[in-house]
């Protein structure tokens, strides 16, 4: 069977649903400690709080992506939205 007849067959996806994507907040792409702030900021966390994701976050950067497992050769971070609220 060729790829154009197999084609012919696909549609919508006839068994669920899609709503569109609506947000009451949203990070830009990527994570970077300007990201982390402001997802600290917008869940009203505490200082301490901030401070551990801080470093949390310069372990992160630190750390070299893991050869093990998966192929993650592919993956950006930087195309990743980290946070999304959708509603109050």
């Amino acid at each position: 069977m060729t790829d154009e007849k197999i084609l012919e067959g696909i549609g919508e996806y006839k068994y669920g649903f899609h709503d569109p994507s609506t947000f009451v907040f949203k990070t830009r792409k990527g994570l970077n400690r300007e990201v982390v702030e402001q997802i600290s900021a917008m869940k009203g966390e505490p200082a301490w709080m901030l401070e551990f994701r801080l470093k949390a976050l310069e372990h992160f950067q630190q750390r070299p992506v893991p050869q093990w497992g998966g192929n993650l050769a592919n993956l950006n971070f930087d195309e990743i939205y980290y946070y999304t609220r959708p509603a109050d």
